[in-house]
């Protein structure tokens, strides 16, 4: 069965797979998850995460090769779509955010009720849509 659990965080919306990792995004949600999955930077940070319970900017700007100040950007897109939670904890020299997700895999779900609603209201009175 396939389900997403949502939770509120800041405001944003935290998406969590279900118990075999599948992240179902329909509606609304899907042009914000696709956008931050445009980026082939936000892809490897989503799977660096996926496959370790939590990173740290740091570790994950050193396997990438890129600023810190880059990946925390990059971290940010994913945050607010929902695809990664982040939390503080204490590091070296002050704190250090964490990044977790439980997702393996992402279905985009286009909803055939809310495509069939639009055509029938952009369907002139009279004409069947097909």
């Amino acid at each position: 069965m396939l389900v997403d659990l949502v939770t509120k965080k800041r405001g944003d919306v935290f998406m969590q797979a279900n118990e075999e990792g599948v992240l179902v995004v329909t509606g609304d949600e899907i042009a914000k998850v696709a956008s931050a999955l445009s980026s082939p930077v936000r892809l490897n940070i989503l799977k660096m995460v996926a496959e370790n319970t939590k990173v740290d900017i740091d570790a994950l700007a050193k396997k990438l090769g890129k600023s810190k100040a880059n990946i925390s950007t990059q971290v940010r897109i994913l945050e607010e779509a929902g695809l990664i939670k982040s939390t503080y904890a204490p590091g070296k020299r002050g704190v250090k955010k964490l990044c977790m997700s439980n997702i393996k895999e992402i279905r985009l779900l286009i909803e055939d009720s809310h495509i069939e609603a639009q055509m029938a209201v952009a369907s002139p009175q009279g004409q069947a849509s097909e």
